[in-house]
């Protein structure tokens, strides 16, 4: 499937154009609206879509759209798979769901403006609020989001 024909990469343009936007006027407004609150209010972009539609896909072409991306994989194998059939921007940090501990050192020592999330449904709300947590510092850095693929 060639980017024109997913919709799920169709869709995450969109959506990331329209938060970008946004973001600016919310860091006005809700300045004093807590950092983990305004990153699941302003910096949270979801996209669901039925298996198979092309999220990962997806991703991988996103990533080239900013300048230090980390990718959060389910499992490695899912990593393995989209490593070998895409081309992700060659700054992007993978990590898998299971080092999600990791993650809050990755955000100290590099300047990650998006965090992806691929096969985000499989995850626990708690496992998401640790997600928050741990990011809750980039809140109102206005080149941050994270996408969150269903």
């Amino acid at each position: 499937m060639n980017l024109e024909e997913n919709p799920i990469y169709q869709a995450s343009i969109i959506l990331l154009e329209h938060a970008r936007q946004n973001k600016p006027l919310a860091l006005e407004f809700a300045k004093n609206c807590p950092d983990k609150s305004f990153l699941k209010e302003w910096c949270t972009i979801r996209v669901a879509s039925a298996r198979r539609s092309g999220h990962s896909v997806a991703i991988a072409e996103l990533t080239h759209l900013f300048k230090c991306p980390v990718v959060i994989f389910f499992n490695q194998h899912q990593a393995k798979i989209l490593k070998e059939y895409t081309t992700m921007n060659p700054n992007t940090i993978s990590i898998t769901m299971r080092k999600l501990h990791k993650l809050g050192k990755i955000l100290e020592k590099n300047p990650v403006d998006c965090i992806f999330i691929d096969i985000a449904s499989l995850w626990s709300s708690t496992r998401i609020d640790t997600l928050y947590l741990i990011a809750q510092s980039l809140a109102k850095n206005p080149e941050f989001f994270i996408m969150m693929f269903e």
